[in-house]
């Protein structure tokens, strides 16, 4: 992006405080860890001058280092065009929770991590679930998430959404999208604020694969449905793992392509998981899942017309210049028996209470405490890390043990990760290669 601003020599840049240095590829990279920004140097001489602007104005370091007005003007731009002497921006992450309404569907999908398919015999009552998202609002609750299993198996379901939204709540669907009915559709998007429909394939013979035949075109008709009568839609795939996907990659992005397309006059997108969670029959190998990831990372990327996943998704989450010092973790997840965990991957950590015994007052206490816990501030190593508002410590369920524990109100800060340099180093190659991406 070019940056064009005239600035004067007696201009005195007001540089953060706490700045770090790193040395890679033959590059430095400035580091303002505290506001997650940096810039980066090809030279000892463009180094020379940014450390002189630190306590001089520009036309006094021009005197005082002798570098080009190339290397003078390449540090100039982007400490402007990078925003560098701007605060910190922390992002406040809207309050979610995640509802299991049944454990019931219609389907045996095998990457599925609940298991689904046969409801649990004691799932929350119609009265129970009003109760919590009532409760939930009073404790500043924002958005809902409805999903299980097939959340179109419960016959309450219209009743469920209709009055979290009447209380205020953002009513969020996750389907399989082969239940409804155009009438059913239209009757419950006036009370949603979005729809996510699952779609695994891009034919009827490839989503047969994982969803079973039949249920392409319902799913189709579900998006079809959904979209014209007005519900901002997303369609959820997770491409099926086979020795050929590589082969099939083309057909995913055609296909994802061809429903933007179409509907491309709507609130309407499609997202591909680049990422598989132990399911139903087992988990792929280290290097299965490797391959799997770089391919769907693939198909990603071309559906969305991006050079490189990775890159897009790390200047996607600093174009704004704001800080995410937490994941979703800490906010609450209720299984369809009432059991509450602090992340959506329930398969992944522990029952921390459940709604049944537990106030939800208590358990937004505890979530509260969970969430500020988990705060890069109190992770160690990241809380002296000069990527901790860069780099954000990652999914806390991955890589802190201590997070997954049941009894997570004993739980005190730091709480520890492993970290590697092959992990920094990972970081330092995004800095670099997306560092004029980001210019404002």
């Amino acid at each position: 992006m070019q940056v064009n601003k005239e600035i004067s020599l007696d201009y005195r840049f007001r540089l953060p405080s706490i700045i770090d240095y790193v040395n890679y590829g033959g590059k430095t990279i400035v580091i303002a860890r505290e506001e997650g920004n940096w810039i980066v140097l090809d030279n000892q001489n463009q180094l020379a001058y940014f450390n002189a602007l630190r306590t001089k104005t520009i036309g006094e370091a021009l005197k005082t280092v002798d570098c080009s007005d190339d290397d003078s003007k390449w540090v100039v731009t982007q400490l402007v065009a990078r925003h560098f002497e701007e605060p910190p921006r922390y992002q406040e992450l809207i309050p979610v929770m995640q509802l299991y309404l049944t454990n019931g569907c219609n389907m045996n999908c095998p990457h599925c991590y609940m298991s689904a398919g046969k409801a649990d015999e004691h799932e929350l009552t119609t009265d129970e679930v009003f109760c919590i998202l009532e409760a939930f609002k009073k404790n500043g609750g924002i958005d809902v998430k409805l999903t299980g299993g097939e959340i179109a198996l419960r016959p309450d379901l219209f009743d469920i959404t209709k009055y979290g939204s009447t209380i205020g709540l953002h009513m969020e669907l996750l389907t399989n999208g082969t239940l409804w009915t155009k009438e059913s559709i239209e009757k419950i998007v006036p009370y949603i604020s979005v729809v996510q429909i699952s779609i695994d394939g891009y034919s009827e013979e490839e989503n047969a694969k994982v969803r079973g035949k039949g249920n392409f075109q319902k799913a189709l008709d579900a998006v079809h449905w959904f979209t014209i009568s007005g519900a901002r839609v997303h369609v959820a795939m997770t491409a099926y793992y086979s020795s050929d996907l590589s082969e099939k990659a083309t057909y995913y992005v055609e296909f994802a392509r061809n429903l933007k397309e179409k509907y491309k006059n709507y609130d309407f997108d499609v997202f591909i998981a680049t990422g598989l969670l132990p399911g139903r029959y087992g988990t792929l190998s280290q290097e299965e899942s490797d391959e799997y990831t770089t391919i769907t990372q693939r198909i990603y990327s071309q559906y969305k017309g991006c050079s490189n996943f990775v890159d897009e998704g790390f200047i996607g989450r600093h174009m704004s210049g704001v800080i995410l010092s937490n994941c979703s973790y800490g906010y609450p997840t209720i299984a369809s028996n009432g059991d509450v965990f602090m992340c959506p991957i329930i398969s992944a950590t522990n029952v921390v209470a459940n709604i049944r015994t537990t106030p939800l007052n208590k358990i937004m206490e505890i979530c509260n405490y969970a969430h500020n816990l988990s705060e890069t501030r109190n992770l160690e190593p990241c809380n002296h890390c000069e990527l901790k508002s860069i780099c954000g410590g990652d999914c806390r369920i991955c890589y802190f043990n201590d997070l997954k524990r049941d009894d997570i109100e004993n739980v005190t800060a730091p709480v520890k990760r492993k970290c590697s340099q092959d992990v920094k180093n990972k970081f330092y190659e995004l800095m670099i290669n997306t560092n004029t991406e980001i210019f404002h």
